[in-house]
């Protein structure tokens, strides 16, 4: 009898556990009803509604786990702006919900344990985005007004949103590792997280949350991480192309395959087919076949006007092979490809090699594609038609390959000119004429340039996808250059120390934002050329210090290019006049013309001074030089000039004009002096302090930064 009691006692505990009860009510409402929206055990999408009575409603029905809910006022959740909504938190049991003035946003919850866990992430996730609604909605018009995408702006300018949100999300999976929420969170993350980052989060989970639905759908996504990812071998499928032929993609064999999946409806596929065709064009004769996957299964006839629009039925063309049926039963079909190959994104690219193993997954505006092609398929050419109106001599062409920096030069023929060259990844060169210069991106394939040589700097080019994009970033970093281009002239004709000393420290403010938008820029574009340039440019100057974290942010692919391991070379040159390093020792000849070794001054703290007497930059700093040599010479303190001139009686007259009294050196070979070589100097004023030791204490002193630093050591 015992046993038969407790047997209906476990039983009635079974039935109850599986039972919740929702009693809402609706303070300060004109509601009439109410309306609940979750996604049940097996991934089928439910609705719910109850009527308002007196200000009260209640829900109810049977649960096998708790999930994650909408409570909303509304059928057209996210779609109308007069619908509100808020999250819940629905758990076997009874629970109580109250809502004020229709502000379902700050509904509050009792009776569910778990809503205090997601409201651990979505209160200050709200919060951020509230912080960031001005943000959103300039974007959101300027997206409107110049027809930019919305993406390409969120990447540069959401970052720190972006981070923000992602910090929230990171202590709330440190703070609740295993907990059913935390499955429900993962899953909706599991496209940005890694294969190993997704398995380690999905094993800390209790058993119950693996058993959730959205537990069991973070391991079928941990499964799916395996599909169409490098080093797979590429699942086969059997199509209808656009045209009601037959196609197999295990037919292919023997080439290299593009699959491009892509929709009509997709802004930035359609947006990345003209440079798709340049690349079907370079490499369709050396084994490159492309195969367009659409997701428009439910709207064909917008699929075919898309290909014929775009002009890309020269390559093959297949729908995906979506069943909505079996999409929303949560059922497995065979037929659809892009599970195949586990597409959560558009435009995503598969790129598979002859054997039919998969060498290449990319995203949108990825030049990683062009560069893998590129090594998969040397050859390719960069086919440049230039037009410059009043144009009436020769261009030269300036580039670095293997053997160093090349030129050619190449006539003009009634303004118009051609130039073919080979590249193995895209790089920034230089066009010339006798009067100006101009650079841009170049890359394999067609391109062409349209300007005028009054003018030649803002010539414009087409064809390129990498200077697209450069033009992109220079876009997002101009009016910080602007305000920066504002206080140049104002801190040349400033002779107050301290208005000088606050004009720097704004100028270097903005240098900061600039050096932050550039870190921005390159973490999310780290195997771009672009990255690489401006990771160059940056080197120019020298700061070992500076470039180093930047060189670091780029792909491993990035830094197996020819710019990326020229860039390498370059640090390593830096490295030399790095913080801490031992300064190397030189012979100099000097003004007078008697042998000057920088060791000479060992035991005084030496500002070594790397100037020319045609550096406009260098002849406005020397006057600061030279007060900062008066006010610390007594203190163990002096200066070395080296001059990077050529002609000996133009550096003497300089020195002379701008009195300067410390020691001067040169060896009159310009650029290409012994010193400055090995020092890695290509752009002056250059500057490195020594400590007593001939150790390198900074590099780059300028303005009232140098007596600040002097100020600092020389107490």
């Amino acid at each position: 009898m015992k046993t038969f009691l407790l047997l209906i006692i476990m039983f009635t505990a079974s039935v109850c556990h599986g039972q919740f009860v929702l009693n809402g009510s609706a303070a300060k409402s004109k509601l009439s009803k109410v309306y609940l929206f979750y996604n049940d055990d097996k991934g089928v999408y439910r609705t719910d509604s109850a009527a308002v009575r007196d200000g009260k409603f209640r829900f109810s029905g049977s649960l096998k786990e708790p999930l994650i809910a909408t409570l909303s006022n509304g059928m057209e959740v996210y779609r109308s702006a007069n619908v509100r909504y808020g999250t819940i938190v629905l758990e076997p049991k009874n629970m109580s919900v109250a809502i004020t003035s229709d502000n379902f946003e700050d509904m509050k919850v009792t009776g569910s344990a778990l809503q205090e866990e997601y409201n651990f992430v979505d209160k200050p996730v709200k919060a951020i985005r509230n912080r960031w609604k001005n943000i959103f909605d300039t974007l959101t018009a300027v997206n409107k007004r110049s027809n930019v995408e919305f993406q390409e702006l969120k990447n540069w300018v959401l970052v720190p949103y972006e981070t923000e949100v992602e910090e929230v999300y990171a202590a709330f999976f440190k703070k609740y590792p295993a907990s059913i929420i935390t499955a429900y969170f993962l899953r909706a993350k599991t496209s940005e997280l890694s294969e190993d980052s997704l398995r380690k989060m999905y094993n800390r989970l209790t058993p119950q949350a693996k058993q959730s639905a959205n537990g069991k759908a973070v391991l079928v996504d941990l499964e799916n991480k395996k599909k169409g990812v490098p080093g797979a071998m590429a699942a086969d499928f059997a199509a209808t192309d656009i045209n009601g032929k037959p196609l197999k993609l295990s037919g292919f064999r023997g080439k290299y395959v593009l699959l491009d999946f892509w929709a009509s409806w997709c802004v930035p596929c359609r947006k990345g087919n003209p440079h798709l065709i340049n690349l079907y064009n370079q490499y369709k004769d050396k084994g490159l076949e492309i195969i367009g996957v659409s997701d428009d299964d439910r709207k064909e006839e917008a699929w075919h006007k898309a290909v014929e629009q775009d002009k890309i039925g020269i390559w093959k063309h297949v729908l995906r092979g979506l069943d909505m049926e079996k999409r929303m039963k949560n059922l497995p079909n065979p037929n659809d490809i892009s599970e195949k190959y586990n597409i959560s994104s558009l435009p995503t690219k598969i790129l598979i090699d002859k054997n039919g193993m998969v060498i290449g997954r990319y995203g949108s505006d990825a030049p990683e594609l062009d560069q893998k092609l590129a090594e998969i398929m040397p050859g390719g050419t960069a086919n440049v038609k230039g037009f410059i109106r009043n144009l009436k001599d020769s261009v030269t062409f300036v580039w670095n390959d293997e053997k160093g920096s090349q030129f050619e030069k190449v006539p003009v023929v009634n303004e118009r000119f051609t130039w073919q060259k080979s590249f193995a990844s895209p790089q920034k060169i230089m066009l010339s004429t006798p009067q100006r210069y101009m650079q841009f991106f170049i890359e394999n394939g067609n391109i062409n340039i349209d300007g005028s040589a009054d003018s030649l700097y803002f010539s414009n080019v087409t064809g390129s996808r990498s200077q697209e994009e450069f033009k992109k970033y220079e876009a997002s970093i101009e009016p910080l250059k602007n305000e920066q281009y504002k206080l140049y002239p104002v801190l040349r004709k400033t002779e107050d120390r301290i208005r000088k000393g606050a004009l720097e420290k704004s100028i270097d403010s903005i240098s900061l934002v600039i050096d932050e938008q550039r870190k921005n820029y390159i973490t999310g574009h780290s195997s771009s050329p672009v990255s690489l340039s401006i990771v160059e440019d940056m080197a120019v100057v020298g700061d070992y210090t500076k470039v180093a974290p930047f060189y670091q942010l780029l792909s491993p692919e990035a830094r197996r290019t020819d710019v990326g391991q020229r860039l390498w070379t370059r640090l390593e040159v830096l490295k030399r006049r790095a913080p801490g390093a031992l300064v190397k020792d030189f012979a100099i000849p000097s003004l007078n013309g008697q042998s000057v070794r920088i060791s000479d001054f060992k035991g005084k703290y030496l500002f070594i001074d790397f100037w020319a007497s045609w550096c406009g930059p260098c002849r406005a700093e020397n006057p600061n030089v030279l007060r900062a040599y008066n006010d610390f010479k007594e203190k163990n303190f002096t200066v070395l000039g080296i001059s990077v001139d050529e002609q000996g009686d133009k550096w003497k007259e300089a020195v002379e004009k701008d009195k300067m009294p410390w020691t001067q050196v040169s060896d009159l070979k310009g650029m290409a002096s012994e010193v400055a070589k090995y020092y890695g100097i290509l752009a002056i004023p250059s500057t490195m302090l020594l400590d007593p030791e001939g150790r390198i204490i900074t590099t780059n002193l300028r303005g009232e930064k140098l007596h600040e630093e002097l100020r600092k050591i020389l107490k």
